[in-house]
């Protein structure tokens, strides 16, 4: 299915799917194949989609769900735009799984109005009290290699230039790949808020750019787990007070913890690692720093 070049006044540019009793609304240019509305209120199931060229004027230029569950199978979410929150894809209340049947690019979106505006999070995906999962169900059931899941060079003019997070009960990702995102403000790759269990493994942060972490940004009250595993993290700036907040990886606010098993820290700048107002960073072991 190609959604192409739609607009929306408030939320969803390609396909909206809001809370209550309102209808789905799908609206598509240049397209193949429907996807039935009614299919949308049950569970969003896009096979083979890519979403692109899309805009809202709040949420979710690509995609908008509030209170239904989404599943992207494969495919892409490229070059959509929103005003306020998730420039690709805007997820609250329900559930996420990506790469369920092939790989899954999230690209080149982008959230807030300029760069002198420090308004707009979530570039390629905004999750607010949801779950959102990469493809770990393949290899936890199977063995099998997951899908990989790729958020590419998307930008937030505030926090979360990949990823925004805030309130998610469950956050599990594997295989992802989050690669020259940028956040002004926050987080450049992902910035995750208040989250109850965060689990990242065998995934990849490069060359990514954010105000404070330019990888990965957690903050929290200490109710939420967090855990990094066998992950690579390279190259990735965290460009407030020249470079000295966070290249890679900051963990913030009083009580927050967060483990770090397994792995390799390359050329972030300046820090690779930092806790600050409060936290605390576990060292579970064969992490390298270079």
């Amino acid at each position: 299915c190609w959604i192409l070049d739609n607009h929306a006044g408030r939320h969803g540019g390609g396909i909206a799917a809001p809370a209550g009793g309102d209808r789905g609304c799908l609206q598509i240019l240049n397209y193949d194949c429907v996807l039935d509305p009614i299919d949308l209120l049950n569970g969003q199931l896009l096979p083979g989609s890519s979403i692109s060229g899309n805009q809202a004027s709040k949420s979710g230029g690509g995609i908008y769900s509030n209170d239904h569950s989404l599943y992207l199978m494969e495919g892409d979410v490229v070059n959509n735009r929103a005003g306020l929150t998730g420039g690709g894809v805007n997820l609250k209340n329900d559930f996420l799984h990506m790469g369920w049947r092939g790989p899954v690019l999230i690209a080149q979106n982008v959230v807030g109005e300029a760069p002198g505006v420090p308004m707009g999070n979530g570039g390629g995906l905004f999750a607010e009290n949801a779950t959102v999962l990469s493809d770990v169900l393949l290899s936890a059931t199977s063995g099998a290699t997951p899908n990989p899941v790729t958020f590419l060079e998307n930008v937030a003019y505030g926090q979360g230039g990949g990823v925004f997070a805030k309130g998610c009960e469950q956050i599990d990702l594997e295989a992802t790949t989050f690669e020259l995102n940028r956040a002004y403000r926050k987080g450049g790759g992902m910035f995750v808020n208040l989250c109850g269990d965060f689990d990242i493994k065998a995934s990849t942060f490069i060359s990514n750019v954010g105000g404070v972490g330019g990888a990965l940004l957690i903050k929290d009250d200490g109710s939420g787990t967090y855990d990094i595993e066998g992950t690579a993290l390279r190259y990735n700036v965290g460009i407030m007070n020249g470079g000295a907040n966070g290249g890679a990886l900051v963990v913030s606010g009083s009580g927050a913890s967060a483990e770090v098993t397994g792995c390799a820290f390359t050329q972030n700048l300046k820090r690779h690692i930092m806790a600050i107002a409060g936290a605390t960073l576990v060292n579970g072991g064969m992490n390298t720093f270079n």
